[in-house]
């Protein structure tokens, strides 16, 4: 095998190797599994959640709730995971994207008692070079990341 036999051997390796997708990414990891437990821990007694805040409570039928006292007296873990196969849209939002929104707002409401929101820019104006930040915050909600 001459220069070019090693090169172009090279080269469909590296093509391989790079075309991959990595372990774990992709559509079909535990991550988008529907049946899996979601869990979120609230600085909050079980007792104060007899009554599931607003949040989660809207999700209905749509998602099986179990309380359950957090590690070492650090208040209450709420575990939740869809009732359905995860493929009917929930209030218009993907399932798995309302039930992650739904936990993070429940903690909201249970510590702080209202849903916190990102502080609005009263100073500037909508603009070209602002749109991106104000794209990513209306946005950030549903996967929980900005």
């Amino acid at each position: 095998m001459g220069l070019r036999g090693a090169a172009a051997a090279g080269a469909a390796v590296l093509k391989t190797v790079v075309s991959r997708t990595p372990s774990g990414w992709g559509p079909s990891t535990a991550h988008d599994d529907p049946t899996r437990w979601r869990v979120v821990t609230v600085n909050r007694p079980i007792s104060d959640l007899e009554v599931l805040p607003g949040p989660l409570a809207a999700l209905g039928d749509a998602v099986e709730v179990r309380l359950v006292p957090a590690p070492t007296d650090r208040g209450t873990e709420i575990h939740a995971r869809l009732t359905g196969s995860g493929r009917e849209k929930i209030h218009g939002q993907q399932p798995l994207e309302a039930l992650r929104s739904a936990l993070r707002q429940a903690k909201q409401v249970a510590e702080v008692g209202y849903l916190l929101e990102a502080d609005l820019n009263t100073t500037s104006k909508p603009t070209p070079p602002n749109e991106p930040l104000r794209h990513a915050t209306r946005h950030a909600g549903g996967q929980g990341r900005l």
